[in-house]
């Protein structure tokens, strides 16, 4: 199944433990992106089609941290991961 940003805030809205798989294929790859900037802020795991195995012995043993309900806007999040982007 492929998934994008809002398949992704939708789970971890749900308060879902969630792994997700990269597609290294894309060209542009924004689900490196995406998963990099939300698996930094420990509300998921990322894993990539090598590592998917690994990753998964892992989930058991994760703690993640909530995913913000409201207040806190997933483009903001990712804005703010990005090198490229710098408040102020």
């Amino acid at each position: 199944m492929c998934i994008g940003a809002g398949t992704i805030l939708d789970s971890l809205r749900a308060k879902k433990r969630l792994v997700v798989v990269v597609n290294e294929k894309l060209m542009g790859n924004h689900q490196h992106e995406i998963a990099d900037a939300m698996a930094e802020k420990n509300y998921l795991l990322k894993a990539t089609p090598e590592t998917v195995c690994s990753v998964l012995k892992q989930l058991p043993e994760t703690v993640f941290t909530p995913y913000p309900l409201s207040g806190v806007s997933f483009v903001v999040i990712l804005m703010l991961s990005l090198s490229c982007f710098r408040p102020f």
